[in-house]
């Protein structure tokens, strides 16, 4: 009788102990990237990977802004898409990338193609996104929004001058609203990778995603 409650006392530890090391993901709501139906691009090749390494990783779709406070009250492990380089706490570890981004001004007016065109001009960004120190120094008239739609509205109805947004985000909407404008070049890129606390589990987590990954991105090649 004894030897059966320590055998299950055991096995009930065991279980605690397996669910408090379950890895706690959560991502950015990027339309056709991103996506709560888990249907975005990164979406599938995620799929693609849990599939090849056998794992059952879950991750909560939210604004960029949400997540972005989950992550600093560690509350979740890991966040999507962020490349450590943007990030100010270094104890921290990236995956491999699933893609790279670029960051560009989107405008109706060919003269506006550089950051330092944008002074005194009315510039739409979206809420909890970041765009480097550049964009940053350039300390420009901000108008943020929650969706990307939103900023294309804006600028085709003059409200604003240009916004900026990161690609491949933004293609997939522009192409789906049939609207065509002014693009700049970049002038940034971004690792689209998970950002994570470093412990011990997201060691393990990047560790096994990472080869997952690579086998994916081998196999679409």
């Amino acid at each position: 009788m004894h030897k059966l409650f320590f055998v299950l006392m055991l096995g009930g530890i065991s279980s605690i102990c397996n669910a408090s090391d379950e890895i706690k993901l959560m991502a950015y709501d990027i339309p056709s990237i991103l996506q709560k139906d888990k249907q975005g691009e990164y979406d599938l090749l995620i799929a693609k990977v849990k599939a090849l390494k056998k794992q059952n990783w879950k991750y909560e779709i939210a604004p960029p802004g949400r997540v972005d406070q989950m992550f600093e009250s560690k509350l979740i492990d890991c966040i999507l898409p962020y490349d450590k380089a943007f990030y100010y706490n270094k104890n921290t570890l990236n995956s491999a990338p699933l893609n790279k981004a670029t960051a560009r001004i989107y405008t109706l007016d060919k003269k506006l193609v550089k950051l330092s065109d944008l002074k005194g001009k009315r510039v739409g960004a979206r809420t909890g996104m970041l765009y480097g120190p550049l964009f940053n120094a350039a300390n420009l008239d901000l108008h943020y929004v929650s969706r990307i739609e939103q900023n294309i509205d804006k600028l085709l109805s003059k409200r604003i001058d240009a916004f900026v947004a990161w690609s491949p985000d933004v293609e997939a909407i522009l192409q789906s609203k049939k609207v065509s404008l002014i693009r700049s070049e970049p002038f940034i890129i971004h690792n689209e990778a998970f950002l994570c606390h470093d412990t011990a589990k997201a060691r393990v987590f990047i560790k096994v995603f990472n080869d997952g990954l690579a086998k994916a991105q081998s196999e679409k090649q």
